[in-house]
């Protein structure tokens, strides 16, 4: 059993703890709900799971911005619901960056996407390629 050691409140100490939690998680987790305190960990642990269907995140409690641009490249996976939840303007990026996955992924898999930011436009999705929507929710619609 490897012990994670954190520096910070959600980061890993070093390559070594990410490597212990991936072998830790089984392939078999298809769902994964998130609340984020800093975007570079959330990156971090993204990339643990390329094999997610559902993907749920709450980025309401970062301080920080969305790191513009994202250097972390989106995992693999074949998401079919997306939830996002930022309460801060600006912060859309991370869902476009969620659906613009090597391949067709996400695009060609996404059924359902709840996303409950002000700053997120929906007429962003086809130029994503997003082509099998079934269910679009944008519980909270500000002006621009």
């Amino acid at each position: 059993m490897h012990a994670l050691g954190w520096t910070t409140p959600g980061y890993f100490d070093s390559s070594q703890d990410a490597a212990a939690l991936a072998h830790a998680i089984p392939r078999t987790v298809r769902a994964l709900r998130v609340r984020t305190y800093h975007y570079p960990a959330l990156f971090q642990l993204l990339a643990l799971f390329p094999h997610i269907e559902y993907l749920e995140l709450d980025c309401n409690s970062v301080s920080a911005p969305v790191p513009n641009p994202i250097t972390s490249d989106p995992p693999h996976w074949r998401l079919r619901e997306l939830r996002y939840t930022n309460l801060r303007r600006g912060t859309h990026a991370l869902v476009e960056w969620a659906l613009s996955g090597p391949g067709e992924g996400s695009r060609d898999t996404l059924e359902a996407l709840r996303v409950q930011c002000p700053s997120f436009n929906p007429s962003v999705l086809p130029t994503l390629g997003v082509s099998r929507l079934r269910s679009l929710a944008i519980p909270r619609v500000t002006a621009g």
